[in-house]
């Protein structure tokens, strides 16, 4: 014999299925209501013009009935206290659920497949080497929570073709927490979304820094959102070299991210440190990136320009194709 409180839950679940079916028994009602059209050829007769009106109205009066009975049934006290114990249950099931892993978990259904990443490739017979990004300078730190700001202040005053920014989806006023979405642009090339979350590793000794969670970078004229993947096959191979390089080396520092897509302001112009050519077989430019580390002076003889808060170098553009060669 079933129990009080089996029995109970199962004509919750009755009630509750019985509205689940009135739900969908309405749901095509507004459809229907605004597929129908006003009669307007003057040149019918009014019997006829009656006749059709009235076939007109009856699906209308009764989708509006259907409604009407809908209403009545949610509010319906039996049906209210059902839906209360729905939605309690709701919520205590919610706090157990791991957030954070379902998040990650949709990141990568979504994330493009990331290219293999370097890590130390030689550059010429002399032995020199690069690497995948430039590292911190001891004096640096990583960008934390109470740094930010003066990160994103700093970067815009030094950098006249790119610009970065605090993104938020409706203009609220920007609130720092774990994870922060920025855009970082350049103008009539490229922007990209960086979303950031908060790590283990901290800046110091009392706050943690952000780490680099995702990157997705799109054509100048595209609109996209944070989560959405470009059009166009340049900004989707700069998004998977990124991603492998993210892969690799999940401790890259933001200023260093910065760095790369800085040096992205010529993607269309500056050809590839291997093969001198800017457009590859398959009509990429060299949307690849290896650091070359730098004591006095680059390749051309010009000195190095410092770059605040990362070691001296420059950045060698390498078509995909080349970096495996």
């Amino acid at each position: 014999m079933d129990s009080p409180e089996l029995l109970a839950l199962q004509s919750q679940l009755q009630r509750l299925e019985s509205l689940a079916e009135k739900l969908d028994s309405i749901r095509s009602a507004p459809t229907a209501i605004l597929n129908l059209r006003p009669l307007s050829d003057i040149a019918v007769r009014h019997d006829q013009i009656k006749e059709k009106q009235d076939k007109l109205n009856s699906p209308i009066t009764e989708s509006f009935e259907h409604v009407k009975k809908f209403c009545e049934v949610v509010e319906a006290e039996e049906l209210q206290a059902v839906l209360k114990v729905v939605n309690e249950r709701g919520d205590v099931d919610s706090k157990s659920l791991d957030w954070k892993a379902i998040r990650e978990s949709r990141k990568r259904k979504h994330a493009l497949p990331p290219d293999e990443p370097p890590s130390k490739v030689d550059e010429s017979a002399s032995g020199s080497q690069t690497q995948a990004f430039p590292h911190l300078a001891e004096h640096a730190k990583r960008v934390a929570p109470s740094t930010l700001f003066d990160y994103i202040k700093s970067h815009n005053r030094r950098n006249s073709k790119s610009t970065l920014r605090i993104w938020v989806p409706h203009n609220p006023p920007p609130a720092l927490g774990d994870i922060v979405v920025l855009r970082f642009t350049i103008v009539d090339v490229l922007f990209a979304y960086l979303t950031l979350e908060v790590s283990d590793d901290g800046a110091t000794a009392s706050e943690s820094a952000y780490a680099i969670e995702s990157v997705n970078v799109f054509g100048s004229r595209e609109q996209k959102q944070p989560h959405s993947h470009s059009e166009y096959s340049v900004f989707k191979k700069l998004t998977q070299f990124i991603s492998g390089v993210l892969a690799s080396h999940p401790d890259m520092p933001l200023q260093s991210l910065i760095s790369l897509l800085d040096s992205c302001k010529d993607l269309f112009l500056v050809p590839c440190k291997s093969c001198a050519r800017v457009l590859s077989e398959n009509h990429i430019p060299p949307v690849a990136r290896l650091w070359r580390p730098a004591e006095s002076k680059n390749s051309d003889g010009d000195e190095v320009q410092l770059l605040e808060d990362l070691q001296e170098g420059e950045w060698h553009p390498r078509h995909p194709t080349c970096l495996r060669k």
